[in-house]
């Protein structure tokens, strides 16, 4: 088969997946098989992002991420029409993080990559 890679969503060096988890805290809420964090792995070639590259890397290696989202946060935010002037954007107050439950699920999946 041939491959060309060209185009912005092709390339040779990115690999990407998904994974989900359980929690301790779903498990306690009676949920054990609702996963609550979702983790998106994917490598990408240093060449390609607007940041150094680290010293220890050579030349044909990429680097890994592996980032871990709430999939079901406790957090609520607003969104608001802005009361001295409607045509103006509303006010958005995401309020990520704000409930200690969803700090204590995020450490747990970032302790678990």
């Amino acid at each position: 088969m041939f491959w060309c890679f060209t185009g912005p969503l092709s390339s040779d060096k990115t690999v990407v997946g998904q994974g989900f988890m359980v929690s301790e805290n779903a498990i306690k809420e009676g949920f054990p098989q609702w996963p609550d964090i979702q983790f998106s792995l994917y490598s990408q070639d240093f060449d390609q992002l607007p940041v150094p590259k680290p010293k220890d890397l050579t030349e044909n290696e990429t680097s890994i991420f592996i980032l871990p989202y709430l999939g079901r946060p406790k957090s609520t935010g607003t969104v608001q029409l802005n009361p001295k002037n409607i045509s103006e954007p509303p006010l958005i107050d995401f309020n990520f993080l704000s409930n200690p439950i969803d700090i204590k699920v995020y450490i747990d999946g970032s302790l678990y990559v």
